[in-house]
């Protein structure tokens, strides 16, 4: 099978709705594109998440409007978390 093109954007947007929380991105990145992790570079995605959590702007950023989303139940707060990421 082809390798399936890594979409850096719902990373950062699984990044967000799981509060900074790298590894839980990682796998949610999988469940939401519903693609196989042998189909994937998953070096350029760990290197991609670990480059976000080793970013404390953007783990402050996830952190608070994943949170927001959470508790208010409104996605639209990722999109705002992954805009300003």
């Amino acid at each position: 099978m082809a390798n399936l093109e890594t979409d850096f954007n719902q990373l950062v947007r699984e990044f967000v709705w799981n509060c900074g929380d790298a590894d839980a991105a990682f796998n949610s990145y999988f469940d939401v594109m519903d693609y196989e992790q042998e189909d994937c570079d998953l070096d350029e995605i760990a290197d991609f998440l670990s480059e976000l959590e080793n970013d404390r702007s953007a783990v402050e950023i996830a952190s608070k409007y994943g949170m927001l989303a959470a508790e208010t139940g409104n996605p639209s707060y990722i999109d705002e978390g992954e805009a300003l990421i």
